[in-house]
């Protein structure tokens, strides 16, 4: 009789000698499981990454993000108060003619960036503070059941690379 293997894969072990009689049941051998099990490891390691990620998502914004958020909402501010009063102070000296009008111009391009910056920043903390958006939750749900699958799919192998008699 023919002993198949409901996958493909290199005979690692042999537990009985040829023409020997078997029961039903009994270990014949195992096909090679290195791969396979690295599979495993790594499918295992996906999904509990993915989990993680799932929960985060549900979880929402922790406090200290809103805070670092706001520093740096702040912190801008206050350069753009800065850069602001420098702009004001160099158009006098330009208009009194004590400094090049290209001060000026560059004090008007650092006060735009900051301003720049700080309306991101404020984007930013907007996105923050709304928090996931329903369809995001629902792809990592989706990529959580899919690595899920994938893992079960693995272990089955697993399981099946044990040959066995299936008669005696």
């Amino acid at each position: 009789r023919t002993v198949r293997s409901p996958i493909d894969g290199v005979l690692a072990t042999v537990a009985i000698d040829e023409g020997q009689r078997v029961e039903a049941g009994q270990l014949l051998g195992n096909l090679d499981n290195g791969a396979l099990q690295l599979e495993v490891v790594k499918a295992k390691a996906s999904l509990e990454r993915a989990t993680a990620e799932l929960e985060m998502l549900k979880q929402g914004t922790r406090q200290e993000e809103v805070d670092r958020a706001q520093a740096r909402i702040n912190g801008l501010a206050n350069e753009a108060g800065i850069a602001s009063s420098r702009l004001k102070r160099v158009r006098g000296m330009v208009r009194q003619g004590v400094a090049p009008r290209e001060e000026q111009e560059r004090a008007a391009g650092e006060l735009a960036a900051i301003m720049g910056q700080l309306q991101q920043a404020r984007a930013d903390m907007k996105l923050l503070l709304a928090g996931a958006r329903p369809d995001d939750i629902k792809k990592k749900e989706s990529e959580v059941n899919s690595l899920a699958a994938q893992l079960d799919v693995n272990e089955r192998h697993l399981v099946a690379i044990v040959l066995k008699a299936p008669m005696s």
